[in-house]
Order: structure tokens, then sequence, then C-alpha cells
């Protein structure tokens, strides 16, 4: 079987890309090839594989991905119902990236920089995320239905401070 996730960033795609690959025992996972340190032509599709993208990663944009998913048998498309803590996180990680900060380490949220930058190329991920599900014909997934967001794994904490200002 080869699956392709498709999705915004910080939406629990790695999660699901780990949990899809061990419950149907697939050893080919391949997270974000048109990344950074990705190489799209590496993927070798006569075997079973599981691909985590992120929507605006491929420059090529929705037609390239309505082709592209045609190679695999399974698409999921992945998105926020809550798309302002989707941008907050996600303009967290970038900003802090320069830090040290890791993707999957805990945070107190504050507002970096970068924010409205970040703010509006999520919402414009989201409308390709839906654009490319009406295409498809495939209904788009959303963290808050896959993940529990008040569990003990989330990795962005409340700030407790906040409470007594």
């Amino acid at each position: 079987m080869k699956v392709l996730i498709i999705s915004l960033p910080r939406t629990g795609s790695t999660s699901l890309l780990e949990k899809i690959s061990k419950d149907e025992n697939i050893k080919n996972v391949i997270s974000e090839p048109f990344g950074f340190y990705g190489n799209p032509s590496l993927i070798d599709f006569s075997k079973p594989m599981v691909v985590k993208t992120i929507i605006n990663q491929a420059e090529k944009g929705i037609e390239f991905y309505k082709e592209w998913s045609k190679k695999f048998d399974k698409v999921v498309l992945l998105s926020r119902k809550n798309l302002k803590e989707c941008a907050e996180s996600c303009s967290y990680l970038m900003y802090n990236l320069q830090f040290g900060f890791k993707h999957d380490q805990e945070y107190v949220y504050t507002q970096p920089p970068n924010y409205k930058e970040i703010e509006s190329e999520i919402y414009k991920s989201d409308l390709d995320i839906h654009t490319l599900g009406n295409l498809l014909n495939i209904k788009v997934q959303y963290y808050e239905d896959l993940f529990d967001v008040n569990g003990p794994n989330r990795q962005r904490k409340e700030n407790i401070f906040k409470n007594i200002i």
C-alpha cells in the first residue's frame, strides 16, 4: 500500500505518518520529500510507503499534487479547524528554530515577529487543501478530530502566569 499525507504544518502529520506506518507495518517512511532536506527523486514507487508532505512545499502547487496523488492508493488531506492556533504554532516553531527549538519540544506561546506572515500562509494553505480535496473528491481530515488537543502529549502548554496577571 502507498499512502500520501498532504497537510498544513503543525497538524500532527508526523504523528499520523508514524501511526499509519506502524499500524500497516510499512517500513518505507518518507517525511517532507519537498522540504529542505528532502529529495523526491529518491522515492521508489514500487514499494509500500507512507509519504507526508506539507502542501506549500511543492512549488508546483495544487495541480502537481492532483497528478502526483494518482501514484498512491490512499490520500489523506490534513488541516486544522483552529487555523489561528495552527498559525501560532507554526510561527513559533519557524521563528524559534534559530534558537535551537525543536518541533516536538514543549513551549509557552509568545507571539513571534513572523506571525502575520505565517498566518497568511496558513490561511492560503488551508484554502489549497480544501481546493485539492474538492478536485480529488476527498474529505479533509482535521487535527482536532484525530488527536486529543487537551491531552498530555500536546507540546504547547498554557502560560499559567497569564491567568494571575
